[in-house]
């Protein structure tokens, strides 16, 4: 049954097992599951050399760009189009699972030529520190396709630092590079 609980929705399933209760009946205690609204992903690619070469056949990036045609990434993998994000500079987190949008666009529809909002806030950390979050809503034009922008915040260790992008009942972490 249905019930919403300090701004989350839960539902009570009961599920069917091989304890059987004194007249016969397939008995089990409640499982309480939590829905969550936003569950954002970022989508992930696989480097490869300039010679085609996988990096390594495990190792992903998040689909995280620059305001032109760079992937952010570490910079000591020969891949061209990579490089690290420097502070105080806009990037571009490509995902999906953003939840409802203002204005609403349907399902499978293409979001409007001015993007459309996500309707519930967004919460991103770079290395620890509150990133500001410029926009964060479905890519104009695209179905499903949602775009963060970011800006990375000043004092953010040199390195391999943690992104960590959700909503207070989900968060997720991925790798990240600055330089």
């Amino acid at each position: 049954m249905p019930r919403s609980a300090a701004g989350r929705n839960e539902c009570e399933v009961v599920a069917r097992c091989a304890r059987l209760d004194e007249l016969g009946e397939a008995i089990s205690s409640p499982v309480h599951i939590s829905i969550v609204p936003v569950a954002i992903s970022l989508f992930e690619f696989r480097p490869v050399r300039a010679d085609g070469v996988p990096v390594s056949p495990a190792f992903y990036l998040p689909l995280i760009t620059d305001g032109g045609n760079w992937l952010i990434g570490p910079g000591d993998v020969v891949t061209p189009g990579l490089r690290p994000a420097s502070a105080g500079e806009v990037v571009v987190l490509w995902g999906t699972g953003g939840g409802l949008t203002l204005p609403l666009v349907a399902e499978a529809e293409n979001a409007p030529a001015d993007g459309s909002c996500m309707a519930g806030p967004l919460f991103v950390s770079i290395g620890g520190s509150e990133a500001r979050v410029l926009y964060a809503g479905l890519a104009p034009g695209y179905a499903g396709l949602y775009q963060f922008n970011v800006e990375v915040p000043a004092g953010v260790p040199r390195g391999k630092v943690e992104v960590q992008i959700g909503q207070p009942s989900f968060v997720r972490s991925y790798d990240f590079w600055v330089q």
